[in-house]
């Protein structure tokens, strides 16, 4: 009895044994790890983006052309008002009241005449403010409403009183200086009332000059000048 106890555990134990034999206990192979190569994709050289500026078309520069006008003689002379050196060979001076240092006249010459006291008397017919302002009532009645204009000693003088005064004067306009009727002129000098004939002057002259434009619309008078008697103007 007790020998049939002792040998069912070594049957137990080869049965087992026979078992595993038969199914060994397999680790499985696993397939080999390929490795994941991550792949820089390979780019496309990069071209660079170039920006061209378009060509323009040449900018031409604007030229204002200034229009060829005609020569224009300056209406005034080149510094103020020009008295001028005359002033001192006036004979009888004292009979002129003098109503500006020096005024700018501009207008039209309506008239010239040769005085015995070798002035030259020029009836102006006025264009400017400065003209008008020194006309009186006897320029109307007496020079056809113009302005009386007087370049001293530009002949020599046979009335006796003028006779010393422009033989000292060492410079006096000349005959060929003088304006021509019509012609439209800038006068400088001094503005005086002649007493004795109850009108305006320019006496004497200092400067004067075209005045190219400055009687537009103005019509020479065309007057004649009556001579006057030696008064001691």
């Amino acid at each position: 009895m007790l020998k049939s106890v002792k040998s069912v555990p070594l049957l137990v134990i080869a049965f087992a044994v026979f078992c595993t034999a038969c199914n060994p206990t397999e680790t499985p192979t696993s397939n080999p790890v390929t490795p994941i190569v991550t792949e820089t994709p390979t780019s496309s050289p990069a071209i660079p983006t170039v920006t061209e500026t378009p060509t323009s078309s040449p900018v031409i520069p604007t030229v204002t052309g200034t229009p060829t006008s005609s020569p224009v003689t300056p209406t005034v002379p080149v510094v103020g008002c020009s008295v001028g050196d005359q002033i001192p060979y006036v004979y009888h001076d004292y009979r002129l009241t003098k109503v500006t240092d020096c005024s700018h006249a501009i207008g039209l010459v309506d008239a010239l005449r040769q005085e015995a006291d070798g002035d030259i008397h020029l009836a102006l017919q006025c264009a400017n403010d400065a003209c008008k302002a020194l006309l009186t009532p006897g320029n109307t009645t007496n020079q056809h409403g113009d302005l009386v204009v007087e370049f001293i000693c530009v002949y020599p003088p046979t009335q006796a009183d003028a006779v010393q005064p422009c033989a000292a004067d060492p410079d006096p306009f000349k005959p060929s200086q003088a304006p021509q009727v019509g012609q439209c002129v800038w006068i400088d000098g001094r503005g005086v009332n002649d007493g004795i004939h109850g009108w305006g002057e320019i006496h004497p002259v200092g400067a004067f000059g075209q005045a190219v434009g400055g009687c537009a619309g103005m019509v020479t008078k065309m007057i004649t000048l009556d001579a006057e008697p030696d008064d001691g103007e």
